[in-house]
Formats: C-alpha cells, structure tokens, sequence
C-alpha cells in the first residue's frame, strides 16, 4: 500500500506500507496532525521472527544522515507455550490480534517519536505517550473494545 502525506511546504510524499500492516496507514495520519513529520517516512516494512530465534526486538527507526527512515515491525508476533519444562514456539499471531493490537500501536508510537527526538529522552517519552492517547482514541472510534487476557 502507498500511503500519501504533505508536508508543511506542500510538497507530497509517499509511504510504502507492508500490505499486512495497512490498518497502521490511519495512525500515521493521526500523527501527522499531532506534528510528527511523518513525510520523513520512506516505507514501514513488516517483519517476524523466524523458528529457532528469539523475538528480541519489536521494531527499529532505520535513518542514515538526510535519507528518509525505513521503520520496521513486527507483523507476526510468536506465540509461546510451556511444555514438559521447556519454552516452545506455537505459531505466529496477527499484529492487528488481541493484545499484539495495542503493543504494535506503542511500537509505532515509540518508533514515530524518534523522529523527532532521537535519542531516549524524558523529552521522546512524552510525545510518544502523547501518540498512543491520540491512538487510543482513534482506535475506539474505529471500533476497538480491547482484548481478554
């Protein structure tokens, strides 16, 4: 999916979305309006870990000096289960499923908060939870009612 932003001069850019995350395309709108410069966006690529490694990272703001960032995401999370005292990988559960919902929304926040402050700042952290209320309230008025678990 092409995600089509403007930015403050009028100039128009697009935002290559993984085709498993567009349902992320409305909170990029959301931040947007909030002031982050999302144009800065060059695409958001889905990722998931495969069997036999960890999930040790969620996602990533990828930038090298004036180039547009590439964010990557977890699009498939692993789901684990405990059997005969071991740790084993069940399968793989949607982004957009249950409780993997809200935790890709904070990863999006987090990662959208680096572009404007970089570093892991008290700073970063309030426009980030700035993010996820503003995501939170787009989320229920599009429907969402939460997980159980």
């Amino acid at each position: 999916m092409i995600k089509q932003v403007t930015d403050p001069n009028g100039n128009k850019h697009l935002i290559e979305v993984d085709k498993d995350l567009e349902w992320l395309a409305p909170f990029l709108s959301e931040a947007k309006k909030a002031g982050i410069p999302v144009w800065r966006i060059d695409r958001i690529v889905g990722y998931f870990v495969p069997e036999g490694k960890v999930e040790a990272q969620h996602a990533a703001l990828n930038k090298e000096g004036n180039s547009k960032a590439v964010i990557t995401i977890l699009k498939k999370r692993q789901v684990l289960v405990g059997r005969d005292g071991m740790i084993m990988l069940d399968g793989y559960s949607d982004a957009d499923q249950g409780s993997n919902y809200e935790f890709t929304l904070n990863s999006l926040a987090h990662e959208l908060s680096h572009l404007v402050e970089w570093d892991h700042t008290a700073d970063r952290l309030i426009i980030e939870s700035k993010l996820m209320v503003r995501f939170a309230k787009l989320a229920k008025r599009r429907g969402y009612t939460g997980y159980d678990g």
